[in-house]
């Protein structure tokens, strides 16, 4: 990793021509760039909660540049309480936080193959992975696998569940309610909503200007090495794709799965359903989980749409979705 403090720069736009300058501004750890980022922050926040999403607010983006004890030390100064955000190959060094600060959010390169619940493994001594119980959050940067021009569609309706089944791509985390070594993911990112190649190049071609401002370090760039928009222009809006649907219909799945898992880990709920009806659904998911896998050994890892259409996934998603309104009745009760 590199650890380091660049320049920050920053533009002025003049209110009576238009015209924008660029500036640099105060050198980090001094008095100075913390007064810098002070009305910043407080700006960012008031967009932020008139949205109902003031607590959201994260600080980033730390790539495999990740930020030097200055701007550290500078951001925390004014603004103690918010956590960092990392994208990164690797994860040994955010291990402990972002030079001792805390981490809210992670997106990592690689991993998220399903592991085979029928065995135990010799790095956790686990066999099934919940993500969705530690903190923090926790995703993979499908680096080439979810691209606009190539990705086969058919791996939004299965891949993300794929993801949260298999074990972390980051080191052991230590303490009370922290994140165990390979406990799993909690899903994919980061990816682009609406980064449409909306602004022309020199030569009239449109680019991906948007997308590339989200981290351009190598194959960190979500604008060429992930995907910049899931949902197309609309006349009016955004508009549904092919692409879209299929994530959703796979998220909903993965909110079954959870609130089933929520269900199996706890052993008051547990009880309240009854060991036979746990035993009966803890196999239904393990069966979900050894058939994406089954498919990623024998012909690897491209789910394609011939796979999928003849996978057996309507009785699969009847049977999740059965059980999830089967222990949602009893848990009422």
């Amino acid at each position: 990793k590199f650890f380091m403090d660049r320049d920050i720069m920053f533009s002025v736009k003049d209110p009576k021509t238009g015209k924008l300058e660029v500036l640099k501004g105060p050198k980090w750890g001094t008095p100075q760039c913390v007064e810098f980022w002070k009305p910043v922050i407080a700006g960012m926040t008031k967009m932020l909660a008139a949205r109902g999403l003031a607590k959201s607010m994260m600080i980033g983006l730390c790539g495999d540049f990740a930020p030097g004890k200055g701007a550290v030390e500078t951001i925390t100064a004014a603004a103690a309480d918010l956590k960092w955000i990392v994208h990164s190959h690797g994860t040994g060094w955010a291990r402990k936080g972002v030079r001792g600060r805390p981490v809210g959010y992670q997106a990592f390169v690689w991993g998220g193959t399903p592991a085979d619940p029928d065995i135990v493994s010799r790095y956790t001594g686990q066999r099934r992975y919940y993500g969705w119980k530690y903190p923090p959050l926790v995703a993979k940067f499908g680096r080439n696998e979810f691209r606009q021009d190539s990705t086969l569609q058919s791996e939004y309706r299965d891949f993300p569940e794929a993801i949260i089944t298999g074990p972390g791509v980051y080191g052991p985390w230590a303490g009370p309610g922290k994140r165990k070594i390979g406990s799993g993911n909690d899903g994919m990112g980061r990816m682009g909503a609406d980064f449409w190649p909306v602004f022309k190049d020199r030569r009239g071609r449109l680019n991906r200007v948007l997308a590339g401002h989200y981290v351009d370090w190598g194959g960190l760039d979500i604008g060429s090495h992930g995907i910049h928009y899931v949902v197309g222009p609309g006349k009016t809006g955004p508009t549904a794709t092919a692409r879209f649907e299929m994530l959703r219909e796979c998220l909903q799945e993965c909110e079954a799965r959870i609130f089933l898992e929520r269900m199996l880990t706890d052993p008051k709920r547990r009880a309240k359903v009854g060991e036979a009806a746990a035993v009966r659904i803890q196999e239904m998911l393990d069966r979900r989980v050894r058939v994406s896998l089954d498919f990623d050994i024998k012909h690897q890892g491209a789910r394609d749409a011939r796979w999928f259409v003849c996978s057996g996934w309507r009785e699969r998603s009847a049977k999740l979705y059965a059980a999830a309104a089967e222990v949602a009745e009893v848990l009422k009760k």
